[in-house]
């Protein structure tokens, strides 16, 4: 364990397609209070692509975890899927999007590219075996700058305007959908959206 983590104060959980590029920008200058989970500890432990939360606290030890105020975003599902499937293509192999949620209900959540930005949300925010929210704030995408105000307030910096980096360009997602893919969507994604509360369209 870092000697310095007894300063810090906070726990970042970076969930992508998620605004998480935008929010490690805002909060870089302030690594001594707080912590970046899946920079620090992605390729250091048996962590791959579920579990963040509850991996960070295997690494921090209850006591530091539970002292921490611990924060991540999510997105809609439905809209989520879409940017993850854009930014995947434009790195890998071309795809349509009919395939690509076909794909994601066969897909496990395992360490590699694909698997990283597709897990579900609820996975890294959650303890799995007590079904237990084990973060503080989960703020949405949806709200991106009113959330993110919360975390500054929480972690005691001043507030920043956070514009979206790293995003793709597209249509409104619900454009992209039709039964089928809304179904296979939902299924990939149902505990996200009964955790979360989404629905689609909104």
């Amino acid at each position: 364990m870092e000697d310095d983590l007894q300063n810090k104060t906070s726990v970042y959980l970076r969930i992508p397609k998620t605004g998480s590029t935008s929010v490690c920008r805002k909060i870089k200058p302030y690594q001594e209070i707080l912590y970046n989970a899946r920079d620090k500890y992605l390729g250091k432990t048996r962590y791959k692509c579920g579990n963040l939360a509850a991996a960070t606290r295997d690494v921090l030890g209850d006591d530091l975890f539970n002292k921490m105020f611990k924060f991540s975003f999510v997105r809609n599902p439905w809209d989520r899927a879409i940017s993850s499937w854009k930014y995947i293509s434009l790195r890998k192999r071309q795809e349509n999007f009919k395939d690509f949620c076909k794909d994601l209900l066969f897909r496990e959540n395992c360490g590699n590219f694909h698997s990283w930005h597709t897990t579900e949300q609820w996975i890294h925010l959650y303890d799995v075996n007590t079904n237990k929210l084990i973060v503080d704030f989960v703020g949405r995408l949806e709200n991106f700058q009113e959330d993110f105000n919360v975390v500054c307030d929480k972690i005691g910096i001043q507030r920043k305007k956070i514009p979206r980096k790293n995003s793709t360009t597209h249509k409104h997602y619900t454009e992209y959908y039709d039964d089928e893919t809304h179904q296979l969507v939902a299924e990939k994604y149902a505990k996200d959206i009964e955790h979360f509360g989404y629905k689609f369209g909104e």
